[in-house]
């Protein structure tokens, strides 16, 4: 039988692994692993042969085809936290019948960064951007307020670089009216545990300015630390007709507005357009249950501009960006749609719907009626929209009135009737 150990050889310093796992890498008769751990283990302290090897396929056939029974696979890290140790291990037991695997934790990344922070880490969100690619703004958006703030560990590596993980943020931040309301500091661990190891905390304002200071090529660790505001509105995920700065533009009612961001609530990764956004409260919803996905409010009206920017300031969605263009034009710069909501066409609904439909034939798209020549306008371009079939759903909400000179009976308003299309592509049928 062949006795396999997945070792978590921590953060890189041979100081700071266990002694059950310094005792197994000492009785080893083969160490396998990075050219970096490898050579991090003292000669004195191993004698065993030691083969560089990262793939669980390439780790597989090299304990196959060995003859000895004693072999340890070290890994960065914890065995348990974003480790090739768990592949490993399936790999390991789906093609070698007679072996006994035991996995040995390690201190992690996140365990580290925070003790040199100070700082516990119970409450962090962890993201593995570790040679693959992440949605930095949805799983910021994502993690929730604990005690006043959130925090967000993203392990880096290749294609996610603290570097870009500012940029990202910063370059949405500063589109933002009121930058300076965002209290958000970055922490960022360079090298850690070597004798390079550098640790940055600023403001993600701050760290921009310096960014060139940053040493992109060391293994990175960054922490984004978000405090709530004295007044945190945005927090709710769930809003009502109160909660938006409305002045005299026209807006959607929260009722007929929760309807209608159901609709869109089949996966988180989609783009989706908001044409004729009006005061921004359908996309602002839209954007707060989606944080993953990315939602353009499309709107000419210069007032409609000005009322949606000063709530996506006050709503705080980082995943919301505002084109000021009037639709159909502009829409061929913008990426291609998955979903679509028109809330006002100007008489362009046509067009509109040409415009949308071309840019992805499988488009959904959904649009309110208040109007009689809004409905036959919806009917028409609906119908005629080739391969879909299309539903009407009449929304009549009512809300109550105290009867003037009671406070005991109570009358029923009627709002406006509203009545939503959906046109449905193959794809949701």
């Amino acid at each position: 039988m062949k006795y396999i150990y997945l070792i978590g050889f921590g953060v890189g310093c041979w100081q700071l692994i266990t002694q059950e796992a310094a005792s197994c890498i000492a009785t080893a008769h083969i160490l396998i692993g990075s050219s970096r751990l490898l050579s991090a283990i003292p000669a004195e302290c191993s004698d065993a042969q030691r083969i560089e090897a990262v793939c669980s396929t390439e780790i597989v056939s090299i304990i196959e085809k060995s003859i000895h029974t004693q072999i340890v696979c070290i890994f960065s890290g914890d065995s348990g936290f974003c480790s090739g140790a768990i592949p490993l291990r399936k790999e390991i037991q789906h093609r070698i019948a007679d072996v006994n695997i035991s996995t040995l934790c390690g201190i992690s990344s996140v365990q580290y960064f925070a003790s040199q922070l100070c700082r516990p880490w119970q409450n962090w969100k962890l993201v593995n951007a570790h040679g693959k690619d992440c949605n930095i703004i949805g799983e910021i958006l994502s993690a929730p307020f604990i005690n006043g703030k959130k925090e967000i560990f993203f392990l880096t590596g290749g294609i996610i670089t603290p570097k870009i993980i500012i940029n990202t943020l910063t370059d949405i931040l500063l589109s933002f009216n009121n930058v300076d309301s965002y209290h958000i500091n970055i922490s960022i661990g360079i090298s850690l545990s070597e004798k390079e190891q550098v640790i940055i905390e600023k403001s993600i304002i701050e760290l921009q300015k310096n960014i060139h200071l940053i040493n992109t090529k060391a293994p990175s660790v960054v922490l984004i630390t978000w405090y709530q505001p004295e007044h945190p509105i945005h927090t709710k995920l769930l809003l009502e007709d109160t909660d938006f700065i409305r002045d005299t533009v026209p807006m959607t009612k929260q009722e007929t507005r929760l309807v209608i961001a159901s609709r869109f609530m089949q996966h988180q990764y989609q783009t989706i357009y908001d044409i004729g956004a009006g005061t921004g409260s359908i996309c602002i919803q839209v954007a707060k249950l989606l944080p993953f996905s990315s939602v353009y409010a499309i709107e000419s009206n210069k007032e409609a501009l000005r009322l949606i920017s000063k709530n996506r300031d006050l709503h705080q969605v980082l995943n919301l960006t505002i084109v000021d263009t009037h639709a159909p034009h502009g829409l061929e710069s913008l990426p291609n749609p998955d979903a679509v909501f028109i809330g006002g066409s100007s008489d362009n609904l046509s067009d509109i719907f040409y415009s949308v439909c071309k840019r992805n034939p499988a488009v959904r798209i959904l649009l309110t009626a208040v109007t009689a020549e809004t409905y036959a306008q919806a009917v028409k371009c609906c119908s005629e929209r080739a391969h879909t079939e299309f539903t009407v759903t009449q929304l009549a909400i009512n809300r109550s009135k105290t009867v003037t000179g009671t406070h005991t009976h109570h009358l029923f308003v009627p709002l406006s009737p509203v009545f939503l299309f959906d046109s449905l592509p193959e794809i949701y049928l």
